[in-house]
């Protein structure tokens, strides 16, 4: 990934740069050396961050979507910027995507809380198995998440986030029963502080703390996991 720049890093995420960041240091370990003739799909795009990285990286095809068409205007804005070509825009309902054994990778960044969400548990496992039947024998699901975390961000999530309430996090120990399907998996986790900032400036500083202490702080507790799986 040497030729993602902190300027692509930060046009793939955004929010919290510093702390999300890290999971491009997991994936780039299982990410193969050639992937000049694959087919991406991004799930849940919004900004389109994810398809961005993968078409600096050199595939051939994205799929970059969103269960609306229309929430994609901000995607296409950014990789017009780019000047990208071979991405394409496709509305795709997450929990019911109409390919089979048709992707060499599939990926997203916060969106099973949502496809989830009210508690809805189930459609976590059908959302999973719906990425499982697209992917062709072999391929990759590289996906970064929120997780459920500590008291203090369930509360903090509930009180000051609008959607807090609604949202479905990812527990830590639920994840490799969501994936079992997936003859491999690695999963990594990051951040405690980070979320709080008020602004990216107090992000930035907080994810420099983060940096120094989340060694100490146990996996559940942290909120953001990164996950590689192959089928």
């Amino acid at each position: 990934m040497n030729c993602v720049t902190q300027k692509i890093i930060k046009d793939i995420f955004q929010w919290d740069v510093d702390n999300w960041s890290k999971v491009l240091d997991h994936w780039k370990k299982y990410l193969p050396n050639d992937v000049s003739n694959f087919k991406v799909l991004e799930i849940g795009a919004r900004n389109g961050g994810l398809s961005l990285l993968f078409s600096i990286l050199g595939v051939k095809e994205i799929l970059c979507t969103d269960v609306s068409i229309d929430y994609l205007i901000e995607a296409k804005k950014l990789h017009s910027s780019y000047n990208l070509k071979n991405i394409f825009y496709e509305e795709l309902d997450a929990l019911n995507i109409n390919y089979q054994n048709y992707f060499d990778i599939i990926t997203f960044k916060s969106v099973v809380g949502g496809v989830s969400s009210n508690n809805r548990q189930e459609l976590k496992t059908l959302f999973f198995a719906n990425i499982h039947k697209a992917l062709k024998e072999g391929g990759w699901l590289f996906f970064c998440e929120n997780l459920e975390a500590s008291a203090i961000h369930k509360f903090f999530r509930k009180n000051f986030t609008k959607w807090g309430k609604n949202w479905n996090y990812i527990k830590y120990t639920e994840i490799n029963k969501l994936i079992k399907e997936f003859s491999f998996c690695d999963i990594s986790t990051y951040g405690f502080f980070g979320c709080f900032g008020r602004s990216e400036k107090q992000r930035n500083y907080l994810a420099k703390l983060d940096n120094l202490i989340t060694c100490f702080i146990p996996r559940k507790f942290r909120y953001i996991l990164s996950c590689v799986a192959r089928k």
